[in-house]
């Protein structure tokens, strides 16, 4: 009986693992390229709006200010640890900026959850200091060190804060807003900094204090600089892998996982400029990029709507777009390849395959933003119905050049899938890209290794910080399959400009929305009327416009004409009936009887 048991279990594991790496997106949810113009009704001139719109309203071009903030806290850290005759702020041998302002893929606008306070930037100052990786109680030390650092960074800003108060003045007003094991936020009225100690096993020049001028400590790299600074990242990258493996072969499950996830969040934070590289618009395109921040608005107009309570992480939004952006090129490279037919062979299919390739780089820059956007809302839907379904998903990176740069391996997934409990896996998602292995489902964790089924089920902790229990996991899935629907019933229209339009969140007074299509509502409102009211005065007229059209409609579909009892237009009344206005989205759920967005 005991064999027999484990047998059906082994066959279970290898299927895991080959629905794992074997996963591919149907064509079904797939936007066929032939088909994008008439289902979209798409024209050059709504894609250059909308690029006219993320350049000028919704992406953030002038990045000095947060800089400027970013070195007069790194300067002030710096004095106060001079003052003192040792402290552990003595350890850190550099700074560097990482985050959306260094990819330069950050929003003009964003909120916190559950409050209407507005954070203008957010920037992330990363703190560096040096372990030896040859000594075997370099993990632990460096731990300690880290935590040491934190501490002193935030005691150093508290006493500060307090003798600025008894001295009656302020040099810049920083306030610790939030403190954690993983960073310390610190605010100012000029945007938020999110303060992190990262340890490197090599001490990188460029990361250096003063290394652009006299209190010059963090800045944004050119392209120059970037391409220097990964080509020292790469002599570097393996080393750290390398721990990652040998702290697998631990014993010790709760340690271990601790360890792993310690050195996970090291990795993200200490090679950030890698990240940063992979998403360069020469590598992704501009299109892409810029599709990136409509997403990001997107990402952040829910919120502020509360038409969801959380959203899938920045940096997932980034690989989903890339991702999304790989399938039209391959439905491109399909199409091209069918019509060239199979007369090439031999040294000709070489040749084909390198042509190939130049192509592909090219229609990364030719994608339009409107088809990468509307792919990545399909994408979600897709995603969203397999982790309903109870199905993983993984999604690789595509753009894999060179194969050994890439700190996790399909090797490594596989040997990561054989050790775990299949149940434990059931509805999860992972994201790998060339740096580390995301798993978007749960913000905390930025590793293959660290997901829901990795601890001992009886670690209530653990089991509680990861969401065991898929339910929460499938909820908020459908919740962002259900708005993804509901922006693609927008794009679906002959005027595609008033979604992004929507999404737009400007600091003037007189034009908090950029849309024309509601100009003349704004006219009828007070102007010294504040902000807030104008906002609850438009969603209610919108919505009372929604209520009659409804009304229209079923008096027409109840009315005895024949020409409008057809199916078609009771179809078509169907239709009208799912869709609904920005300003209403999340009052009312879209019905998947009535609407089935078509994909092809």
């Amino acid at each position: 009986m005991t064999k027999e048991a484990s047998k059906p279990k082994e066959t279970k594991e290898v299927d895991l693992g080959s629905d794992f790496l074997s996963f591919d997106v149907p064509q079904q949810y797939r936007i066929k390229t032939e088909h994008i113009n008439v289902n979209y009704k798409k024209e050059a001139k709504v894609n250059e709006y909308y690029k006219g719109v993320i350049e000028g309203k919704i992406a953030l071009n002038d990045n000095s200010k947060i800089c400027k903030l970013a070195n007069e806290l790194v300067q002030q850290l710096v004095e106060e640890c001079q003052n003192e005759k040792s402290s552990p702020f003595s350890r850190l041998y550099g700074v560097v900026f990482g985050g959306n302002l260094q990819k330069k893929l950050a929003v003009r606008h964003k909120f916190i959850l559950r409050k209407p306070k507005k954070i203008t930037v957010i920037g992330d100052v990363i703190f560096l200091f040096r372990v030896d990786k040859k000594k075997p109680e370099s993990l632990k030390n460096a731990k300690q060190v880290q935590k040491e650092i934190m501490t002193w960074i935030e005691q150093t800003m508290k006493k500060k804060k307090k003798k600025e108060k008894e001295e009656a003045k302020s040099q810049k007003d920083f306030k610790i807003a939030s403190c954690s094991d993983q960073f310390i936020t610190i605010t100012s009225k000029e945007g938020r900094l999110n303060v992190s100690v990262a340890y490197t096993y090599e001490k990188r020049v460029y990361c250096g204090f003063h290394f652009k001028d006299e209190k010059k400590h963090v800045y944004i790299c050119t392209p120059e600089e970037l391409k220097m600074c990964v080509k020292d990242l790469f002599t570097h990258y393996k080393d750290y892998k390398i721990q990652l493996l040998q702290l697998l072969q631990q014993q010790q499950q709760q340690q271990q996982q601790e360890d792993i996830e310690f050195c996970n969040r090291n990795m993200s934070a200490a090679l950030t400029m890698l990240s940063t590289y992979y998403m360069r618009e020469e590598h992704i395109g501009g299109n892409t990029r810029l599709a990136i921040l409509l997403i990001k608005a997107w990402k952040y107009y829910l919120l502020r709507r509360m038409s969801a309570l959380e959203f899938l992480s920045d940096v997932a939004i980034e690989l989903l777009c890339v991702y999304a952006q790989h399938l039209l090129v391959q439905d491109v490279l399909q199409q091209g390849r069918s019509a060239a037919g199979r007369q090439a062979q031999g040294q000709a299919q070489m040749e084909e395959k390198e042509t190939e390739k130049h192509k592909s780089i090219q229609m990364r820059q030719d994608i339009s933003i409107l088809d990468v956007v509307q792919q990545f809302l399909v994408l979600l839907i897709y995603i969203a119905e397999r982790v309903t379904s109870g199905k993983p998903c993984i999604l690789l990176w595509p753009y894999q050049e060179v194969p050994f740069e890439t700190l996790v391996t399909q090797n490594d997934v596989l040997t990561w899938l054989k050790t775990q409990d299949v149940h434990a896996l059931k509805s999860t998602v992972f994201l790998i890209d060339n740096t580390l292995f995301f798993s978007p489902s749960f913000p905390s964790s930025t590793c293959i290794y660290v997901c829901k089924g990795n601890f001992k089920k009886d670690s209530e902790k653990y089991n509680y910080a990861e969401n065991v229990t898929s339910d929460i996991n499938v909820k908020m899935w459908k919740k962002w399959s259900e708005q993804a629907k509901i922006a693609l019933d927008y794009l679906l229209t002959d005027d595609p400009k008033q979604w992004i339009d929507s999404l737009v969140y400007c600091k003037d007074k007189s034009a908090c929305l950029s849309i024309t299509f509601f100009l003349p509502l704004f006219k009828s409102i007070d102007s010294s009327a504040n902000q807030k009211k104008k906002k609850k005065i438009l969603d209610e007229q919108m919505e009372n416009e929604e209520i009659e059209k409804m009304r229209d409609q079923e008096e027409k579909e109840n009315s005895s004409d024949p020409e409008i009892t057809t199916t078609e237009d009771k179809q078509e009344i169907a239709k009208m009936r799912a869709i609904e206005h920005c300003f209403s989205q999340g009052e009312n759920s879209l019905d998947e009887n009535l609407q089935k967005t078509e994909f092809t």
